[in-house]
């Protein structure tokens, strides 16, 4: 009997496969690791992410290889991991990426997330995964119940809030120039994935923010009250110049009819931003706007709470509680 070349390959394969294979049992013990799945909830009030444990949870065997190393910045010093999860089989949730769930593994106390496969040694039949660990800093954004949600309201400081509401407490008075339609607004580093232009990228500069003299404080409530001054970048995205026109006219005049909420001390022009790709030899519709705002905080705050009632709220999930991994 003859074999071809692809039968002949295939055997060796196979061959290589099976050893690889019994040499990867012997390494992992058949250990398997418990992955359990997250899914993303975004605050209405200010965008922030928070990620939400679901019951569903998915074992995988295989051998787990881990490198640590020491990080130390301004603000916190933690051991930081990259993890290499080696399987004999696929798993093709790891490649699906969808933007609403993602999958944790709690190892030692330690809790890794896949970013994605870099490496396949077809003939082996390996699959390599490579992870990192979760910082300190962002473990308070993995809950358990959306009742750990109630003393978020909202995260933010900044004057975020009062822009999130503008295309939703509108006025008659700026039906002249009105806010473009379907012109989603975004936080900076908070875009959806894949987001569709046209929509608007904010970015509150954290290191321009002032305060405007001593703030004072409700002795009844002990609510303080601080007025602020900051510089912010709003980045339009697929936006002509005449639409462009009609947000930065819409903002202005927004602000004069509520001096009490957000005042405008500077005149805010547009600029024509260059951002290039290659491989179609084109420029991408992109402009910015920056304004220098006074603003109080509670009344930032305030904005956020109007924005629930005209925003769908997301905080919807089929059980309240799942066990903590």
């Amino acid at each position: 009997m003859t074999l071809s070349a692809t039968d002949i390959l295939n055997n060796a394969q196979n061959s290589l496969s099976r050893s690889v294979g019994s040499g990867m049992n012997d390494i992992c013990y058949e250990g398997t690791v418990l992955f359990r799945q997250y899914r993303k909830i975004v605050l209405p009030l200010d965008r922030f992410i928070f990620w939400l444990a679901t019951p569903q949870t998915m074992s995988i065997t295989g051998s787990l290889h881990i490198e640590t190393h020491n990080r130390h910045t301004e603000t916190e010093r933690y051991d930081y991991s990259n993890m290499v999860l080696t399987t004999q089989e696929e798993v093709q949730t790891f490649h699906q990426k969808p933007t609403d769930t993602l999958w944790m593994a709690c190892i030692d106390g330690t809790h890794f997330s896949i970013d994605g496969q870099k490496k396949h040694f077809k003939q082996a039949g390996l699959f390599h995964y490579f992870g990192s660990n979760v910082p300190p800093s962002f473990r308070s954004q993995f809950i358990h119940t959306e009742a750990e949600l109630d003393d978020y309201h909202p995260v933010i400081s900044s004057s975020l809030p009062i822009f999130l509401a503008l295309p939703h407490i509108g006025s008659p008075a700026l039906g002249w120039c009105p806010w473009p339609k379907d012109v989603p607004i975004f936080p900076s580093f908070s875009s959806p994935d894949n987001q569709e232009p046209p929509y608007i990228i904010i970015h509150n500069d954290p290191h321009s923010a002032q305060p405007v003299g001593l703030g004072t404080v409700d002795p009844t409530t002990g609510a303080s009250t601080q007025m602020m001054t900051e510089k912010v970048k709003l980045t339009l995205i697929g936006l002509p110049h005449q639409k462009a026109s009609n947000i930065r006219d819409y903002i202005r005049h927004w602000a004069l009819l509520h001096p009490d909420t957000l005042g405008i001390t500077n005149i805010p022009v547009i600029v024509d931003e260059k951002s290039t790709l290659d491989e179609i030899s084109a420029l991408s519709m992109m402009k910015h706007l920056e304004f220098d705002v006074m603003y109080i905080q509670n009344t930032a705050r305030d904005c956020a709470f109007k924005l629930i009632e005209h925003a769908k709220m997301t905080l919807k999930s089929d059980t309240r509680t799942v066990p903590s991994s």
